[in-house]
C-alpha cells in the first residue's frame, strides 16, 4: 500500500512537534499515514505503531494532533467523518485493541457495542449535525440521505473522528472525539422523549465508568480487568 502524499508543511509541522532527542537526533515519528477512506484498515492496524491517521485536511488533522500528543494514549486512530462512516472504524479498532490488549470475551463484547454506539453518535449528531425522529421507514430512508448530503459538503465532510485508548493495569480507558458542537448524556427518565442518547445510556450501562470532556466532545469509557 503506498502511503498518502503528505504537504510539506505538515511535515514539518510534525518535525516540530517531535522534537529532538538527548543527543540532538530528530526523534522518528510515531505516526502512519492512511491513504484514503478506501484503505483496509485490518492489516493497517496491525502494524506496530500506536497512532494512525487518515490523510485529509491539514487545519482540521493539526488540531486532532495537539489533542493527541497532549493526552499520550496508548493507540489511537484518527480519520475524516467520511472515512469513519464507511470503513466500520468502531470495528476494525475494537479488533485492533482485543489483538494489542488481550481484552477477555465479555469485555470484548461491552467494548465494541459501546465504540459503535460512540463513533456512531459522533458522526451522525457530531460532526454532520445530524438530529431526528426516524421511526419509520421513509424517516430512515431521509436520514442516510442526509448523511450521504452532509457528507460532501464543507464544514461537516473535513471533520475529525478520534479514536484512543490507554491501557493501565486494571483497566482500559476509550475515548471517542468528534468536532461537533458537543452533546450531552440525558438522563435514563428523558430518553423515551428524545430523539436520541439511547445508545449513549447503553454505554452507560456497558462500561464501568463513563464522562464527558469539558467541552463536550469526547466521551470517555472505562472497562475494568
Amino acid at each position: 500500500m503506498e502511503n498518502a502524499a503528505i504537504s510539506l508543511p505538515f511535515l514539518k509541522y510534525e518535525s516540530q512537534l517531535l522534537g529532538r532527542d538527548e543527543l540532538g537526533h530528530q526523534q522518528l515519528s510515531p505516526y502512519f499515514f492512511i491513504a484514503s477512506p478506501q484503505t483496509d484498515l485490518e492489516p493497517i492496524l496491525s502494524a506496530p505503531q500506536h497512532l494512525f491517521f487518515e490523510a485529509g485536511k491539514f487545519a482540521a488533522l493539526e488540531i486532532t494532533l495537539e489533542q493527541i500528543l497532549t493526552e499520550k494514549p496508548d493507540f489511537a486512530l484518527c480519520m475524516t467523518t467520511a472515512g469513519a462512516y464507511r470503513s466500520h472504524m468502531a470495528y476494525h479498532y475494537s479488533m485492533a485493541l482485543n489483538s494489542r490488549f488481550a481484552l477477555l470475551d465479555f469485555k470484548h463484547h461491552n467494548i465494541i457495542t459501546c465504540l459503535q454506539e460512540t463513533v456512531v453518535n459522533a458522526i451522525v449528531h457530531g460532526n454532520l449535525g445530524i438530529n431526528g425522529h426516524y421511526k419509520t421507514v421513509d424517516s430512515m430512508d431521509a436520514y442516510y440521505i442526509q448523511i450521504e448530503q452532509q457528507l460532501k459538503i464543507e464544514p461537516y465532510k473535513n471533520r475529525r473522528v478520534t479514536v484512543c485508548a490507554w491501557d493501565y493495569e486494571k483497566h482500559l480507558t476509550l475515548s471517542v472525539t468528534d468536532q461537533g458542537s458537543g452533546f450531552v448524556i440525558p438522563e435514563m427518565q428523558e430518553s423515551n422523549d428524545l430523539p436520541y442518547g439511547r445508545g449513549l445510556q447503553l454505554v452507560q450501562s456497558l462500561s464501568d465508568a463513563t464522562w464527558l470532556s469539558e467541552d463536550l466532545r469526547t466521551i470517555y469509557m472505562r472497562f475494568n480487568y
